[in-house]
């Protein structure tokens, strides 16, 4: 995964639109390279938030016994950095609010290497900021 695709809009709503854009498309098309894996998987659902769907993705993973997988995030605070240095705190800050998509996102990560879904997780960043936040 590569955050530093993540479009920076007006509102936390923009911000929110092109995460799951990105990373729905990013899950659906992980499911449909390893088709004779995760054929039996459930539908992935584009609208809905990218913790749900990465939710269905490995709770399949862990029901079905498959392999545990390995999260490369890419970038993980550029997006963060961008609305940093851009003056646009009241957006940083409900980025990374408590009710979040994407504290939500690192949740099911989280989740994901209790239940043995997730192997381990690799992120690379510029700064040290956004990971205090996310902690």
């Amino acid at each position: 995964m590569n955050f530093s695709t993540i479009a920076t809009g007006p509102t936390i709503e923009e911000i929110d639109k092109s995460f799951r854009r990105q990373f729905n498309n990013t899950l659906n098309n992980m499911r449909q390279q390893y088709a004779p894996v995760l054929d039996a998987m459930p539908t992935l659902d584009l609208a809905a938030p990218v913790a749900d769907n990465l939710s269905v993705v490995l709770g399949h993973i862990w029901q079905a016994d498959l392999s545990r997988v390995f999260v490369i995030i890419d970038e993980y605070d550029n997006f963060a950095n961008q609305l940093v240095t851009g003056h646009k705190d009241l957006l940083y800050q409900q980025l990374v609010a408590e009710d979040s998509f994407f504290k939500s996102f690192f949740k099911t990560l989280k989740e994901g290497r209790e239940t043995g879904a997730i192997a381990n997780v690799f992120m690379t960043g510029v700064l040290p900021i956004l990971i205090d936040e996310l902690a």
